[in-house]
């Protein structure tokens, strides 16, 4: 698209985010990494083991994706309590 340009992004860990804003806790994370959830989240093993991100939101495909990260976040202690097939979103709570 001619009115579409790259543009320079930071990008910065979920770690470094909480001490930048003085944070200790994330409520709800919101995903969105268009096939990349998967590596975020294991990036992330050790913010959810230590229960920081208290509950996890994404979009799903009903695809092999989307099994990873419900074992993954089972796991490590977490629960799924909803899975929406009408908005196609999982929300997963420690």
């Amino acid at each position: 698209d001619e009115n579409s340009a790259a543009r320079p992004t930071e990008m910065i860990t979920l770690k470094s985010l909480l001490k930048r804003y003085n944070e200790d806790k994330i409520d709800v994370l919101k995903i969105d990494a268009e096939g990349y959830d998967i590596k975020i989240l294991e990036s992330c093993k050790p913010l959810f083991e230590a229960k920081i991100i208290g509950a996890v939101f994404w979009e799903t495909s009903k695809c092999q994706e989307e099994k990873k990260i419900i074992q993954f976040l089972e796991e490590i202690g977490y629960s799924k309590i909803l899975d929406n097939d009408a908005t196609g979103y999982e929300l997963v709570v420690s």
